[in-house]
């Protein structure tokens, strides 16, 4: 009974998947439009008004939120207590996609360091609501400089990088269709998915 009581997203009930009503890729899929993408357009098309900049801040929040929860899918195990490694094997994926698929600069991504990605923008915004400066720092590109890379090194402040809040947010519903077709027709792809979903949608 309450399998059938409990949604997990989208008109989606724990019942649904239990009795094969729902594929678990589309679960995922509308869980990630739900969750990271609806939200994230929204905040997008709300930060391009006049006085609204800001609101990027939050934009960049949502969209960097989802790069763990992902990670987890990828590697087939849980992010707790390894939440760097989780977090930078997603985020690697995700760039590697962007230069192999979307043709990007590979030369510019190799010149990021993922841990003081992790450390300055994912634990920044989440930890503290700012991304802190340790030597190198990042920033919201408000002017758009760059209209293709997602974060790329600031030409103006020496240590630093730009992050494209809107190049992101575009390239991540192109990888998330990417990816699940990578689940549908690779096997180590499909099992680690499935081990993933199964431990976080199957009640005692």
């Amino acid at each position: 009974m309450k399998e059938s009581l409990i949604y997990i997203t989208d008109d989606i009930t724990f019942q649904d998947i239990k009795n094969d009503k729902v594929k678990k890729t589309e679960v995922y899929l509308k869980q990630m439009n739900n969750w990271f993408i609806k939200p994230a357009k929204l905040l997008l098309d709300s930060s391009r008004k006049q006085g609204n900049y800001e609101q990027e801040l939050a934009l960049l929040t949502i969209l960097i939120t989802f790069f763990e929860s992902h990670g987890q899918y990828l590697k087939g195990k849980s992010s707790q207590v390894s939440s760097k490694k989780v977090f930078t094997y997603a985020f690697k994926a995700y760039l590697d996609y962007l230069v192999n698929v979307k043709k990007h600069s590979a030369e510019i991504y190799q010149q990021l360091d993922l841990t003081k990605f992790y450390s300055l923008v994912r634990c920044g915004l989440l930890h503290n609501g700012y991304i802190r400066n340790e030597g190198v720092s990042f920033f919201i590109d408000r002017l758009k400089l760059d209209k293709v890379h997602v974060v790329y090194p600031n030409k103006i402040i020496s240590n630093s990088w730009l992050i494209n809040t809107y190049c992101m947010l575009e390239g991540l519903e192109d990888y998330l269709m990417y990816y699940l077709n990578l689940v549908e027709y690779d096997m180590e792809y499909k099992s680690n998915f499935e081990k993933m979903f199964e431990s976080f949608y199957t009640l005692d």
